[in-house]
């Protein structure tokens, strides 16, 4: 017999589907404040659907402290955690494949590790590096474009900005999503607002009109960023990343001002990306409770200072060539 909490309502939907086979038994619940004394659980084993570094710890956290109060569960219950050893993830100080930490704090011992194979990559083809060469050869001669391509394991979104803004080498640094137009002299644009204002900036161009591409059109000095950390690579693959950094920068003092300019915070209309295994509103609100949490705790610093790919990035030369990057 087993039950799932499962917080996402279209998922709860297709886990219906298996209760005429399976003695399967879904709630559409928040599995942090679910009451498991209903259940009438003896023995349990509980299984956490979600990396450490990507909500899993928070999911966890919750879930141990709703069980360690029941005192029959206490001491007679086993977990399974899903774990990762890839680098694109900041490692656990205790190892265990981003689970250590937790397992200690919480006195559990551990039995046994399986591996399990995975292939999946998030990688654009060459077509898209033919195409740059071929359309903007005196923009990459002068160094004006620089094209850089990156390897990742599923996609990121926090990871993936992290990692253009790792590459980039400007005092300024602006995110400009792929569905964002720059505006004519849109460069220009960011820097006259640093130029009135001296002081620590962080340039907001959202346009006000909900869900149009432009929210996270944000600029910030390049210290400010390494300061920040970055964008939390530990939030789910997307969802609330640009208010947690927004939020972070202005506890830690950088002054916001706000442009919402028509020019310069138009974006392409198009579908908006749906997530594989949960909906955009169940991980936004995820990745909204661990930002909550992580600012109350005054922890402003992400992924340990180290943000973005630092591995296998190449880079398009002046010649027009693909070689290895190296931060200089």
């Amino acid at each position: 017999e087993s039950y799932s909490i499962e917080i996402d309502d279209m998922l709860v939907d297709l886990q219906n589907l298996l209760t005429s086979t399976l003695n399967f038994h879904p709630n559409c619940a928040d599995a942090i404040v679910f009451d498991y004394s209903s259940l009438n659980l003896l023995r349990p084993v509980f299984f956490i659907g979600g990396l450490a570094q990507m909500g899993g710890t928070f999911l966890a956290t919750g879930v141990l402290d709703k069980i360690n109060l029941i005192s029959n569960l206490k001491q007679n219950s086993g977990w399974v955690f899903a774990g990762t050893l890839s680098q694109k993830y900041a490692t656990d100080p205790k190892n265990e494949a981003g689970w250590g930490t937790l397992i200690e704090k919480n006195t559990l011992k551990s039995i046994q590790n399986i591996s399990l194979p995975a292939a999946w990559t998030f990688h654009e083809s060459d077509e898209v590096m033919h195409w740059v060469k071929e359309t903007f050869p005196k923009e990459i001669a002068q160094g004006y474009l620089k094209y850089f391509r990156a390897k990742m394991q599923g996609w990121s979104a926090p990871l993936a900005k992290n990692t253009a803004h790792y590459v980039a080498n400007g005092i300024i640094l602006t995110n400009l999503d792929c569905d964002n137009f720059t505006g004519r002299e849109g460069g220009r644009f960011v820097l006259e607002q640093y130029y009135k204002d001296e002081s620590n900036l962080m340039l907001w161009q959202f346009s006000r009109v909900r869900r149009d591409g432009s929210y996270g059109r944000m600029s910030f000095y390049q210290q400010a960023f390494e300061d920040l950390g970055g964008y939390d690579e530990g939030l789910m693959e997307m969802g609330f990343q640009d208010n947690d950094l927004m939020l972070r920068a202005l506890k830690m003092g950088v002054k916001r001002i706000e442009r919402n300019d028509k020019l310069y915070n138009k974006a392409i209309k198009h579908e908006k990306y749906k997530p594989a295994h949960m909906s955009f509103r169940s991980m936004e609100r995820w990745n909204k409770a661990r930002s909550k949490t992580n600012i109350k705790q005054q922890k402003l610093n992400a992924n340990n200072g180290s943000f973005g790919l630092r591995e296998e990035i190449l880079f398009l030369n002046k010649e027009g060539e693909m070689e290895p990057f190296e931060k200089s």
